[in-house]
């Protein structure tokens, strides 16, 4: 994919190449024009390993979307844009490591390589170390199925680094769970693991705080599944 550098800002067609953008990238990306009548695509043994790519990307883009919604509703207006795109990099690492099923049919196996997701950047335009500066703690509950965040002598006008134009803040704790994907013979397709609990999100807001709140007691968020 070529990045296209210079003083004036292209979109559409010049000759045989296209300009467009991506969303949440400042660059100008180009590409050739063309394509392939589609009968070719789907029986061409030239493409084959096109095919099998294609096949492989809808459990890589269903188990990145699982792990969004699992942040819950509050998080999806706010989260980048790319963030799709840096998750399905993540399930494409992890249906690598499948060395069982064949080329065209490997499995996303997250719940093996759940610690890869540790590699993401989530946030939107700075990460939660640039904007909260209180001590807090995580403690995980048996199982990984309680979550218990707890925030120590919080003073929210030296500890959170809010907009100039912010008059409140507000603290949410989500904990979800993500199904694994395989390929199943019977549907001919990708479907969740059958001993997976399916998605399950839970979530707990802390009331609107205004922003220059003095000193405040600890506080403490806990959510189950």
């Amino acid at each position: 994919m070529a990045n296209f550098k210079g003083p004036f800002k292209y979109k559409g067609k010049l000759g045989n190449v296209r300009y467009y953008e991506v969303p949440g990238d400042d660059r100008t990306y180009a590409a050739e024009c063309g394509s392939v009548p589609r009968s070719i695509l789907l029986n061409s043994p030239v493409f084959e390993k096109s095919r099998c790519n294609s096949f492989e990307l809808a459990p890589k883009s269903r188990c990145a979307k699982d792990v969004r919604l699992a942040f819950s509703d509050w998080a999806q207006p706010i989260v980048d844009r790319q963030l799709q795109c840096r998750l399905i990099s993540i399930m494409n690492d992890i249906l690598h490591m499948d060395e069982e099923s064949s080329y065209g049919l490997r499995s996303v196996c997250l719940s093996r390589y759940k610690h890869l997701l540790y590699n993401v950047d989530y946030h939107f335009i700075k990460p939660l170390s640039d904007i909260l500066r209180c001590p807090y703690t995580v403690v995980e509950g048996e199982n990984r199925k309680t979550v218990t965040v707890t925030l120590k002598g919080l003073n929210p006008v030296n500890h959170i680094k809010a907009p100039a134009i912010a008059t409140h803040f507000q603290f949410c704790l989500s904990l979800g769970t993500v199904k694994d994907y395989t390929y199943s013979p019977y549907y001919l397709g990708y479907v969740p693991l059958k001993n997976s609990t399916g998605n399950v999100q839970r979530e707990i807001l802390y009331p609107w705080t205004p922003v220059d709140n003095g000193l405040m007691e600890d506080i403490t968020l806990t959510v189950s599944l």
